[in-house]
This record gives structure tokens, C-alpha cells and sequence, in this order.
């Protein structure tokens, strides 16, 4: 069977200087060399910002907002037939590509 036992410790405060006083005296003495304009400027560097972007997964809004665009969208086409783009300049470029590299020929068997 155990014991509950409470143990006391006496508070200690750990701090990268000596004395609060000279904590003190290097809080007063702190100098900022940026003014606020120009760190809301370098925050806000529009290469800074699409560099990060890569690295951060898309949030709940993000997610419910494609969420519901996916749904809209097959709601919309629910009693169509499936479209298909004849038309589209690109598919028949890379068709012409494709035709001419030679991706169209039966092969030997």
C-alpha cells in the first residue's frame, strides 16, 4: 500500500543575470534599433511570406471552404453528362506532341 507524502521544495528563480537589480537595470537599458515601420515592413516582405507559405498546411477554413467547392461543384453537374473539352487548345498540343514522339504506334510484338 503507498503513502501519500507531499515533499516542499523552496522557490528558486532562475535567471540569466546575477541580481534582479542588474535584470532591472538591463530591461531599462534594452534599445530597439528597428522602428515599428520598418519590422511591420520586413514581416510583411511579400517573398518572405510566399517562401513560408509552402511550409504551413492549409487551416480549418481552408479546408472546409474546398470542402464545400467540391460539393457545389458536383451538385451543379449531377443530371449532365460529363463534359469534355474538344476544344481545349492544350490537350490537343500535348496530343500533337505525343503523336509526334511516336506514343501512338503499335509496338512490335
Amino acid at each position: 500500500m503507498l503513502i501519500g507524502d507531499t515533499v516542499n521544495l523552496p522557490t528558486i528563480m532562475v535567471t540569466p543575470w546575477p541580481t534582479i537589480e542588474s535584470f532591472r537595470q538591463a530591461f531599462v537599458d534594452f534599445q530597439v534599433n528597428d522602428n515599428d515601420l520598418s519590422r511591420a515592413n520586413r514581416n510583411m516582405d511579400i517573398e518572405t511570406l510566399q517562401e513560408l507559405s509552402q511550409f504551413v498546411a492549409p487551416d480549418g477554413s481552408l479546408n472546409f471552404k474546398y470542402a464545400v467547392e467540391q460539393q457545389q461543384s458536383r451538385l451543379y453537374n449531377s443530371n449532365l453528362y460529363p463534359s469534355y473539352s474538344i476544344t481545349n487548345p492544350i490537350a490537343w498540343a500535348k496530343f500533337i506532341d505525343a503523336w509526334k514522339k511516336g506514343a501512338f504506334k503499335r509496338k512490335k510484338k
